[in-house]
């Protein structure tokens, strides 16, 4: 993870431990670090088009199981069981989710992939500007791509169907493989969602991923090397492909060596822009690094976090109030509430 290269004069207890007995699944080494009450936050470079942050607090705990094979496969896989790591969606993600939810969703199929689509292609400058809204930043960094442009365009409605569905992610485990050719992929367990809300979300966000691994993996691995991986790191072998490639999956959690804004578009805003390979003149890459900036949580984390909280309890409300009412003169009235709360 590195976080001690960004945040050298953090200093969590560690707790190192070797565990003695050798019966396959039993725990060889475990490694607990305990952050007391800091919060860790990663913000993820916006060039892997991943839709979420990382979040390290409390103890952080990753035990390593000694090898076994699974029944009825010769297979000898390593776990690393993981705790205190969590992976929740962008903020602004939520929000616009939750904006969308009332605004379209009271028309006939409002709240749909073409209409969310069409709302954000009309509304995302002005209402998600790049200068804020990191949501936005990896939306343009994705489809910004001239040979995203010769991609299908359910590809682009599809995409951000999935990213506005992210429900966050709490991994319990990463498994490692090693394939036929001797390569090494990883998949991972992730928490059951902890409510009905979360579990139409994940639904919702399993199914898309599931589809463009199956149609546009290739692509994917192209275009968005990082997010293919991580979807194929939760959902490849349910659909019988391979996992991601382990390779990929360490560098988006490991920390960056160099970064900063970019010249031009969304760059300019960013600065996680610079969180690339660096490449030489035949684009080879001749250096790798991370793709993730460590910070303690901040007020303005706090204040974030607070906020979508508030417009998450606004938009049920609004979205409560819109059940049909078959007694005219209030829908007018009903209506007219609902402006006003989302011009408030």
């Amino acid at each position: 993870l590195g976080v001690g290269t960004h945040l050298p004069d953090l200093q969590p207890e560690i707790d190192l431990r070797e565990h003695s007995p050798d019966a396959p699944g039993v725990e060889a080494v475990s490694l607990a670090l305990n952050f007391g009450s800091r919060v860790v936050v990663g913000e993820v470079a916006t060039p892997s088009r991943c839709c979420f942050e990382v979040r390290l607090s409390g103890i952080v705990r990753f035990a390593l199981e000694r090898p076994s094979p699974s029944a009825g496969d010769s297979e000898l896989k390593l776990t690393l069981r993981v705790h205190g790591v969590d992976l929740p969606a962008l903020q602004d993600g939520i929000e616009l989710r939750k904006r969308l939810q009332v605004e379209l969703g009271s028309e006939a199929g409002g709240f749909c992939k073409q209409k969310v689509f069409d709302w954000w292609i009309q509304h995302k400058d002005t209402a998600y500007p790049l200068e804020t809204s990191k949501f936005h930043r990896l939306y343009e960094s994705l489809f910004g791509q001239r040979g995203m442009q010769l991609l299908p365009k359910t590809i682009n409605h599809d995409s951000l169907w999935g990213f506005l569905h992210n429900p966050g992610c709490t991994i319990q485990s990463f498994t490692f493989h090693s394939d036929s050719r001797d390569r090494t992929t990883l998949t991972a367990q992730r928490s059951p969602a902890k409510s009905d809300e979360e579990a139409e979300l994940l639904k919702t966000c399993r199914q898309v991923a599931q589809d463009i691994l199956k149609d546009n993996r290739a692509a994917g691995e192209r275009f968005a090397a990082s997010a293919t991986n991580f979807a194929a790191l939760l959902y490849g072998h349910d659909i019988g492909q391979a996992g991601a490639k382990a390779a990929v999956i360490v560098k988006l959690f490991s920390a960056a060596k160099w970064w900063g804004p970019g010249t031009a578009g969304w760059g300019r805003f960013d600065q996680t822009w610079g969180c690339k390979d660096k490449r030489n003149a035949f684009g080879v890459v001749v250096e790798e690094q991370g793709r993730i900036l460590w910070r303690l949580e901040s007020k303005d984390d706090c204040r974030r976090k607070t906020e979508a909280v508030r417009l998450a309890g606004k938009s049920s409300a609004s979205v409560a109030s819109k059940v049909p009412n078959r007694h005219g003169p209030f829908c007018c009235r009903r209506r007219s509430a609902q402006d006003a709360l989302l011009a408030g």
